[in-house]
């Protein structure tokens, strides 16, 4: 729990200062030529600067929140190849394990796959992917019936589609 003193000025910034800086030089001013009740105007004059700042006091109650750590998997088709899926599992046991350890830490795992990219999905043979199209027309190849499939990238409108065929 803190305690604090924020200002929240009525007016302006450039007003306020320039409200001190009057009431600095009055109050200046005043004592400068000694007249009677001098001090009590000054403090007045200070008070008027202050209530332009409209100061209030305020009180922090925090609660602390844990921080998050993120063990991000690859879980794509390259981690089928020899023992790799075990050793990704063993690594994130380990790394888990020792940022348990750590106070106000809470852990979070995410397992990831690879998208299939323009050219992966029509050698897999995904008939209605949003990145690959079956067209009517036949691709060049040895088979005239085979099929072709458009696979669209993000490029400007004057550049034709990339073409890729099964």
């Amino acid at each position: 729990m803190g305690f604090s003193i924020a200002f929240a000025p009525l007016v302006p910034p450039e007003v306020l200062w320039a409200a001190i800086a009057l009431a600095v030089l009055l109050a200046a001013l005043l004592i400068l030529v000694r007249s009677r009740g001098a001090l009590v105007r000054a403090v007045a004059l200070a008070f008027v600067a202050l209530a332009l700042a409209n100061p209030s006091f305020t009180r922090e109650d925090r609660e602390a929140l844990p921080s998050v750590a993120v063990v991000v998997l690859d879980k794509s088709p390259s981690q089928e190849f020899g023992d790799r899926l075990a050793q990704t599992e063993a690594a994130r046991a380990a790394v888990t394990q020792r940022l348990s350890r750590i106070a106000n830490l809470e852990v979070r795992v995410v397992r990831r796959t690879a998208k299939p990219t323009a050219r992966a999905c029509s050698r897999r043979s995904v008939p209605r992917s949003p990145t690959c199209r079956p067209t009517a027309s036949p691709a060049p190849s040895s088979s005239p019936t085979a099929a072709s499939t458009t696979c669209r990238r993000k490029r400007p409108r004057s550049a034709s589609p990339h073409r890729c065929t099964r």
